[in-house]
């Protein structure tokens, strides 16, 4: 079966998700603008040099995504997903997000210097019974492993430019509140040296009529195009991740 995930799949979920999404803004004010969510947490995996080679992104969708890009997709006589299917479904996926706009909405930086990374080779769909969504796990290594000096500061910025997927780092369900299981956490620092520590710094808050407007920015809009008040106050929505050692 082939997966399409260019706009012949995206662009019905697009206006989809965009129509329910406005249905919601009585109820839940700016925070019911995004068009997709995305529940994520970030490894930082360092090698055995104790430098930092690759971080590990978990992306759990909202169950309208799931549910739309696992229609008509078989499940396994004791329910879920094949991996052999997952693989299949998100195989182009991570073909789309390497798009130099999208950069898999990753980037890294180090002093106010962005960090060339390497497309992923390590990736795998997965299905998430408990909450009847679509995961997305996948490497993205740096292009030289990096080691920390004392005062130096690593930043891993994590957002969509158009504002059509908003992440959630707090665990909670985004559409209904529900709250994280006990054991879920942020970030985690996997082979890390002693001294080594992660502040995450959420979005800026952005008032309804800004939020408005980011809310009808077309499906297929590109970021270079956006008036440049508008893309700035997208960019203040980034998730920021600031790793430290030493």
């Amino acid at each position: 079966m082939e997966y399409p995930s260019d706009s012949r799949r995206i662009a019905p979920l697009k206006r989809l998700v965009a129509a329910v999404a406005l249905t919601l803004v009585p109820l839940c004010g700016a925070q019911a603008h995004p068009h997709m969510w995305i529940n994520a947490t970030v490894d930082f995996r360092f090698d055995a040099q104790g430098r930092l080679a690759a971080l590990e992104e978990h992306w759990d969708f909202d169950e309208m995504f799931s549910s739309y890009a696992l229609m008509g997709v078989t499940k396994q006589k004791g329910g879920g997903y094949a991996d052999k299917t997952l693989q299949e479904m998100v195989s182009p996926w991570m073909e789309a997000l390497g798009d130099p706009i999208s950069h898999y909405f990753t980037r890294v930086s180090l002093m106010d210097h962005e960090l060339p990374t390497v497309a992923p080779t390590e990736y795998s769909g997965r299905w998430v019974a408990d909450s009847s969504q679509l995961g997305l796990t996948f490497t993205l290594p740096l292009v030289q492993p990096l080691a920390l000096a004392p005062g130096q500061t690593l930043e891993v910025s994590i957002q969509d430019p158009t504002f059509f997927v908003a992440y959630d780092f707090t665990g909670e369900n985004p559409v209904t509140g529900a709250p994280p299981p006990p054991s879920f956490k942020p970030f985690r620092l996997v082979n890390a040296p002693a001294g080594c520590g992660v502040r995450y710094v959420p979005p800026r808050e952005l008032d309804w009529q800004t939020m408005a407007r980011l809310a009808e920015i077309p499906e297929d809009a590109d970021p270079e195009s956006m008036p440049a008040d508008l893309l700035e106050a997208a960019g203040q929505l980034q998730h920021r991740l600031l790793l430290t050692c030493g």
